[in-house]
């Protein structure tokens, strides 16, 4: 090897899907939920208004409107099976969870 890093080049992708992301507004999570792209060329443009997923956190949060839940290590496994009885998909945070 030369030494330097592996680097790879593609033309095109027929589809291009970014990962999700969460961010803070007015002091509210919400989960960017990036388009797929096709035919994508080089790196995604970052829009100013991405459609966004309201988030709950906490079990006692349930406003209805909430469609993505954001568990943390000290929710218990009952507490985020409500979250999902309830439709919402499940962001875990980074940390150790005690699920049976």
């Amino acid at each position: 090897g030369g030494g330097g890093p592996a680097v790879a080049s593609v033309g095109s992708a027929p589809l291009a899907a970014e990962k999700p992301f969460l961010f803070l507004q007015n002091q509210t999570l919400h989960l960017a939920l990036p388009p797929i792209r096709r035919q994508a060329k080089g790196a995604a443009p970052r829009p100013h208004h991405l459609p966004a997923a309201p988030l709950a956190s906490g079990d006692d949060d349930d406003d209805g409107r909430s469609v993505v839940f954001v568990a943390t290590p000290s929710d218990s496994a009952a507490a985020i099976n409500r979250q999902l009885a309830r439709g919402r998909h499940v962001v875990l945070t980074p940390g150790l969870y005690a699920l049976p």
